[in-house]
């Protein structure tokens, strides 16, 4: 949804490099019936779409360390997707936007297709982990 939705900036998206179906058949490809759930499976297509990307966990111990190296990637271009868990459901990824204080503000393509404008949510707090990614 990532890639589809925020990534791929062409007038038709089913058209686009990202497409749904092309990003659909390379998931299926490599991991058949699994559409690609886990954070080394997303850094693994990034790069196989061009990106560097690397995995960083989110330290809930020292959180505005954490913070401190994800605005670090931010500031130098990257794209951040974060992985973290929603109240009462499974968890998410998302492309983060910003970090306020203990508010992050994201891009969620499952809410907002196209995402154009980022929405606020939950605490800081419910980050687990995120992949940084830089073409």
């Amino acid at each position: 949804m990532i890639l589809t939705s925020v990534l791929d900036n062409s007038s038709n998206p089913d058209q686009g490099y990202y497409n749904p179906p092309r990003m659909w058949d390379y998931y299926e490809n490599l991991y058949p019936g699994r559409c690609g759930t886990g954070i080394e499976w997303h850094k693994n297509t990034l790069e196989s779409f061009a990106f560097r990307a690397s995995i960083n966990a989110y330290d809930r111990n020292n959180p505005q360390g954490s913070n401190n190296v994800i605005k670090n990637y931010l500031n130098n271009g990257y794209l951040v997707i974060i992985y973290y868990k929603r109240p009462a459901t499974y968890g998410h990824y998302v492309v983060l936007s910003d970090i306020i204080g203990s508010t992050i503000k994201v891009y969620d393509p499952y809410y907002l297709p196209g995402a154009s404008m980022p929405v606020t949510i939950e605490s800081i707090a419910i980050i687990q982990s995120f992949v940084a990614a830089k073409k």
